[in-house]
């Protein structure tokens, strides 16, 4: 039987950050108690997190290939998208990699000044000629790259704003209420908004908190667990008997809680006991 780790809904479901849907979803096609199908997503969403983080990994490699066949107009692309740098620093970064080779003649470096000059000066049509000649690329990505250097010089040439302090008092209490809505990636950013922590060092602090919750959680419904006389054994009889709504009737009856902490009492109550609906 395939494994919860395999299961391509779930995958899914933890990707967007639904993790109540998942742990739902785990429970219902794969059985065991709650506990178990927590610690079961989050190991998923722990997985997923470190492929994310090695998918860099092979971007050197892709790069250098392009860079082996001749084509650095895409490999700047590419940089471009993977690092999400300005122009000029992918073309920075695509000129160090290129090999040195005491063979052949090194391959002239890409001059924008010239391009430079035409985009300050207003003329975007000679900008995207002179792209051209210089790249050999097509009019689309010509024009493409003339607008994103507009756009760099612009920025360039705006009044500079004044640097913010980390804002870490304004961590709380808003981080938390994201992961209590297992909503974990807008998290990370808040974090590394709020305190200036890199994504790795985000992700932890997230993963570290989020844990140090879930203790919290789990001991204060332990310490609100219901002691009132009377609740078993009919709640298991109930169960076993797959006379679920008599189940939460009881329930209800006995604890005085609302309708749906009840149901999601014999819910997992029903799964410990490998009841299913």
């Amino acid at each position: 039987m395939t494994g919860p780790e395999h299961d391509a809904d779930i995958r899914t479901l933890v990707e967007i950050g639904d993790t109540i849907a998942a742990i739902r979803l785990h429970r219902e096609r794969h059985g065991g108690s709650l506990t178990d199908a927590r610690a079961a997503i989050e190991a998923i969403r722990w997985a997923i997190t470190q492929a994310r983080g090695s998918e860099l990994g092979g971007l050197g490699r892709e790069l250098d290939e392009l860079l082996r066949r001749g084509d650095r107009i895409t490999a700047i692309r590419r940089h471009r998208e993977a690092t999400g740098c300005s122009l000029k620093e992918a073309m920075d970064a695509i000129e160090a990699r290129l090999p040195s080779s005491p063979a052949q003649e090194p391959a002239p470096a890409l001059s924008i000044d010239d391009v430079d000059e035409a985009i300050r000066a207003g003329q975007k049509i000679l900008a995207i000629k002179r792209w051209r000649e210089r790249t050999g690329c097509g009019l689309v990505e010509a024009k493409a790259a003339v607008e994103a250097r507009l756009a760099e010089i612009e920025g360039a040439t705006a009044p500079p704003r004044p640097a913010e302090p980390p804002r870490v008092n304004e961590l709380q209490p808003e981080l938390d209420r994201l992961i209590s809505a297992a909503e974990f990636i807008p998290a990370v950013q808040h974090y590394q908004a709020r305190t200036g922590a890199g994504v790795q060092d985000a992700i932890a602090a997230v993963d570290a908190r989020r844990l140090a919750l879930f203790k919290v959680e789990s001991a204060e419904r332990a310490a609100q667990a219901p002691a009132e006389v009377g609740l078993q054994p009919e709640l298991d009889r109930l169960i076993q008997a797959r006379e679920l709504i008599n189940a939460i009737k009881h329930y209800r009856q006995v604890t005085g809680r609302s309708l749906k902490e009840c149901k999601d009492a014999v819910d997992a109550r029903a799964a410990e006991l490998g009841v299913r609906r």
